[in-house]
């Protein structure tokens, strides 16, 4: 959902449902999407306004990684 073509988006989702999708936008683990593909998909499924990108901290800190 971040790095692949046009080609692969359409392959996958013949394999795959809408649902599928859906879940990996519930919670992904941060740091797998970019900014631009994380608005792309969750504009898709009509997820507004667009929650911010899944971060992570670092252990033991508040620091956010980016």
């Amino acid at each position: 959902m971040t790095y692949g073509t046009l080609d692969d988006i359409a392959t996958g989702m013949k394999y795959y449902a809408d649902v599928d999708f859906e879940l990996v936008l519930k919670d992904p683990p941060a740091g797998i999407f970019d900014r631009r593909s994380w608005n792309y998909w969750n504009l898709r499924y009509h997820r507004e306004p667009v929650p911010p990108l899944p971060q992570r901290l670092l252990p033991g800190t508040d620091v956010v990684a980016t």
